[in-house]
């Protein structure tokens, strides 16, 4: 089987050739948690990302206080995982409803 070359810029990737008619690939989903998970709790798309990337910045600023050896006004991370990822951890704290926001007042 010899391997196509799929050219982008100066960047060449090697894909393998087609399998055997029917044969599928069971990859693993590209983030976890998975994106109904989070639409559950929470009301459209654009309010994950935003809860998410909040909470990301919080826990990076976290693990940075704590690495000077002083300590701010944000929490640990809520959730146990191996990964270090602020955005993962954040995404599974979000799925696992350990993260509650709710809408200012336009006022």
């Amino acid at each position: 089987m010899r391997p196509r070359t799929s050219w982008s810029g100066s960047f060449a990737t090697n894909w393998p050739e087609a399998g055997p008619a029917g044969a599928h690939y069971n990859a693993p989903p590209m983030i976890k948690p998975r994106v109904d998970k989070l639409m559950d709790q929470t009301d459209s798309h654009y309010a994950a990302v935003l809860v998410a990337a909040k909470r990301a910045r919080q826990l990076n600023s976290y693990y940075r206080a704590r690495g000077e050896g002083c300590y701010e006004e944000y929490t640990p991370s809520m959730v146990e995982t191996a990964t270090r990822n602020y955005l993962t951890i954040a995404l599974e704290e979000l799925a696992q409803s350990k993260i509650k926001y709710e809408y200012r007042d336009r006022a």
